[in-house]
């Protein structure tokens, strides 16, 4: 009982160093931080118009994966206010939403209030209730993180999953490591690395990486840093002429997803099953 909970306290910590401050705090300020674009209440601090485009190649990833594999018990670790469970959702299926933010998981409560089939679990230790899931998907979470609690979480999906069951996550990657406050990039060979060390074995039809070039290169490095100084990013993302011309990058960033060369910047998604 007592390396239990050494160990849960050991991801607590981290979870706060990565996370900003007491475990949840850093994503319940955010839930509090909504703005709407194009009739929808977003949270992201990204530009709202890049956000979406590469949300809807991940959601278009995602349910590729469930049909064709006609999978049933899904769980979305690290939830957030519930939008890819609002978006996925179906009603022979059955899904969780597990997040660390109490008020983000009110908010996604909120969002899914009308369907029956989706349940929600507050823990800040990954999925606690449930060893059967056929999915589980986790996007832009682990690259806030650190190296053990990538490890614990990718086991904690690895043992709470069917055998057969698909793990998919997305996060941002680089060509090399990098890391800041709050944040670290992985390359996505470590990702790779990581998956098949749980004991995951990676579906390369299904594997890509996203990359909006020329939203990368000239709008964020660029364009959106001249906002930025009198702005912050969620007032950002409220701004006419900023979503404008983020829209207008991603536009011109014509070759979006990359199923060769998988090393560089942009988003890693990875398909893995459990053998």
């Amino acid at each position: 009982m007592v390396f239990i909970k050494q160990r849960k306290e050991k991801i607590m910590n981290v979870i706060r160093m990565m996370g900003g401050g007491v475990t949840g705090n850093y994503w319940s300020s955010r839930a509090q931080a909504e703005y709407e674009y194009k009739g929808e209440k977003l949270y992201t601090i990204t530009a709202a118009p890049y956000y979406v485009a590469r949300r809807n190649l991940i959601v278009k990833s995602l349910k590729k994966i469930i049909h064709s594999k006609n999978l049933t018990k899904i769980a979305d670790l690290g939830c957030g206010d519930g939008e890819y469970l609002n978006i996925l959702h179906e009603e022979k299926r059955e899904y969780t939403g597990i997040d660390i933010s109490k008020a983000m998981l009110d908010l996604a409560a909120q969002r899914c209030s009308r369907y029956s089939n989706v349940d929600f679990e507050y823990s800040e230790t990954g999925i606690q209730n449930g060893y059967d899931y056929d999915m589980v998907y986790i996007v832009a979470v682990l690259a806030h993180v650190d190296d053990n609690t990538l490890k614990e979480l990718l086991e904690n999906a690895f043992d709470r999953m069917q055998k057969g069951g698909v793990l998919c996550i997305c996060e941002q990657i680089a060509p090399h490591e990098l890391e800041g406050n709050g944040w670290k990039r992985r390359t996505f060979k470590r990702y790779v690395r990581e998956l098949e060390s749980t004991g995951f074995c990676i579906n390369e039809d299904e594997t890509f990486r996203i990359d909006f070039k020329v939203h990368r290169k000239l709008f964020e490095r660029k364009i959106a840093k001249l906002f930025y100084k009198k702005k912050s990013r969620i007032e950002c993302n409220k701004d006419k002429i900023y979503l404008l011309l983020s829209r207008i990058c991603v536009i011109f960033s014509l070759r979006k997803i990359h199923k060769t060369q998988l090393n560089g910047f942009g988003y890693a998604f990875i398909a893995a099953e459990k053998k």
